[in-house]
């Protein structure tokens, strides 16, 4: 601000300029719309699915692309403006007991569930969800488990196998295991 300086006859005789140094808070705007970019960009391009929920109906509020892929959207929009997750469990009752949990404890870690995408293919997910009741929501992290799942199956299936082929082989087998200095022998 400035205040001009006169005398009696209002003749201007100098002028008071006051003034703030707003370096710092410039700097700290500066600072704060990079952070704001950086944590954006981190959201956006996660690997992992990110969502904040409603709690009353698990409505998708918010989410990255990520998430979008998962559920078998195109797009965010796409999934923010159709899905409502608490529809898409495959298994019932399974969203209630989540929901006990989430107030109970506040979160839930590691928690894998079935869902169904959007063209209704059963995907299982490895979910972390806090609770805010206060604003009423869910923030969650989303990793699709599908494929691990299929192949731990075609391993126990295949462990299966082996063990019968083994168990049951009319000729004697018998496997050494050096590192673990283990010897088995079918029943021959």
């Amino acid at each position: 601000t400035y205040n001009t300086i006169e005398d009696d006859r209002r003749n201007v005789l100098g002028v008071q300029i006051i003034s703030t140094d707003i370096t710092d808070k410039k700097q700290l705007e500066l600072e704060l719309a990079s952070s704001k970019e950086r944590y954006k960009a981190l959201y956006h391009n996660a690997q992992v699915g990110l969502s904040k929920t409603r709690i009353s109906d698990a409505k998708v509020l918010e989410c990255n692309e990520k998430m979008a892929e998962i559920f078998g959207y195109d797009s965010i929009e796409e999934l923010t403006s159709n899905c409502i997750l608490s529809e898409r469990y495959a298994d019932e009752g399974v969203r209630d007991r989540i929901l006990c949990e989430l107030n109970d404890k506040g979160f839930i870690k590691n928690k894998e569930v079935r869902f169904l995408r959007k063209d209704d293919k059963v995907i299982w997910v490895r979910f972390d969800s806090r609770i805010l009741p206060d604003q009423g929501y869910m923030e969650d992290v989303v990793i699709d488990i599908s494929e691990l799942k299929e192949a731990k199956d075609r391993h126990k299936e295949s462990e299966s196998i082996h063990k019968e082929i083994f168990q049951y082989s009319p000729t004697p087998l018998y496997i050494q295991d050096y590192s673990a200095a283990e010897k088995r022998v079918n029943d021959i």
